[in-house]
């Protein structure tokens, strides 16, 4: 993928975190995306076949984001129970502090049908 594809990807992204946090899954429109994107409905559809599939690309990417750059440094699995709790407990907590975060988990639990996701 071309590097402003890859911008224009993430900028997709970024403004689909702000409309389900604030709408959630059954209440964001492709048209609410795109405009919070700041494109075209039908750019939208260019990078992603569906709502569910920029849903679940979002999800995947914001936890592979998560895992990838605070897992290693904050916990260590090589720990004993008691010493490696604490730190998996920490890095959870700092995972959902930003509200953006927060929102999206709450969303996904609250999601009525996941089984629709990739």
């Amino acid at each position: 993928m071309a590097p402003e594809d890859q911008d224009r990807r993430q900028q997709i992204l970024d403004a689909a975190q702000q409309v389900f946090a604030q709408k959630g899954f059954e209440g964001a429109s492709i048209k609410d995306l795109a405009k919070a994107a700041k494109i075209s409905p039908g750019l939208l559809y260019w990078y992603f076949k569906d709502k569910t599939d920029l849903f679940a690309s979002l999800i995947s990417e914001r936890i592979e984001e998560a895992f990838g750059t605070l897992l290693p440094e904050s916990v260590s699995f090589d720990l004993p129970p008691d010493k490696f709790l604490p730190q998996f407990g920490r890095f959870y907590i700092d995972l959902f502090e930003p509200p953006m975060n927060a929102a999206l988990f709450k969303l996904m639990v609250r999601m009525p049908n996941r089984s629709r996701l990739p």
